[in-house]
């Protein structure tokens, strides 16, 4: 999803991955208030901080990706892959935790 970003944005489509992006959301909303409508206060949690934090890493990473070296100043490209490539893994790790955290919390409710 990060590299399609790049590409609508280079052919003025960023609204298609806008839409993907508001349909995951609304998804993991879905899913989080188990399939029950619920107010965003009842689905927001201390789970959702790791998610919060990956979000700020992808927005980084995404940033130096469609800026390019400008957005890194005189370093140039070199600078660029070391900030974005480590900034797009800790996106995962900070989603995947989330991911531990909120199935934990399922199975402990369910018992």
């Amino acid at each position: 999803l990060h590299d399609t970003l790049n590409v609508a944005v280079e052919y003025g489509v960023f609204w298609i991955p806008a839409v993907v992006l508001l349909g995951g959301a609304t998804a993991a909303a879905w899913w989080i208030s188990g399939g029950e409508a619920a107010a965003a206060r009842e689905m927001l949690s201390w789970r959702l901080a790791p998610a919060a934090v990956g979000a700020g890493f992808m927005a980084l990473a995404q940033r130096t990706d469609i800026d390019g070296p400008e957005s890194v100043g005189p370093g140039g490209r070199l600078l660029n892959t070391l900030l974005e490539e480590p900034c797009e893994l800790a996106a995962i790790i900070c989603l995947n935790a989330t991911l531990v955290l909120e199935v934990t919390h399922r199975l402990r409710a369910r018992r």
